[in-house]
């Protein structure tokens, strides 16, 4: 699988190959590419909004060093993979939650007004 990054825009994000993002984006591509290799697998990496800088370092994001501008409003920050993954695990479980609620929600109101109801197959 190749490398993967996250670019969030204005008003959504995406998740690019970094192939294609040397192309777009040369110099922040070089910035990634050397702190992954200074410091190996340990980060998640992704461009930021310089609209958002302040919720992603209080989401525990930082900036990678040596970083003196933004380029087209975007610059490199990156998460410890280990917070990045209990994250994600967290808010799978989150969904998990709410989704067997909605279900037990939906099956008693169903049998309340007497309709017979069933489950999907995932």
């Amino acid at each position: 699988m190749a490398d993967t990054i996250e670019v969030e825009g204005e008003k959504k994000h995406r998740t690019v190959d970094v192939r294609e993002l040397n192309e777009q984006l040369g110099p922040l591509y070089e910035k990634v590419k050397a702190d992954k290799k200074k410091h190996g697998d340990k980060f998640h990496y992704r461009l930021t909004n310089v609209r958002k800088l302040q919720l992603r370092e209080f989401q525990g994001y930082e900036i990678v060093e040596g970083q003196s501008k933004d380029y087209g409003g975007l610059v490199v920050m990156r998460l410890p993979k280990e917070l990045k993954e209990a994250r994600d695990r967290m808010k799978e479980e989150k969904t998990e939650a709410r989704t067997r609620g909605l279900r037990q929600t939906f099956h008693q109101e169903g049998k309340s007004r007497g309709v017979k109801t069933f489950d999907f197959e995932k």
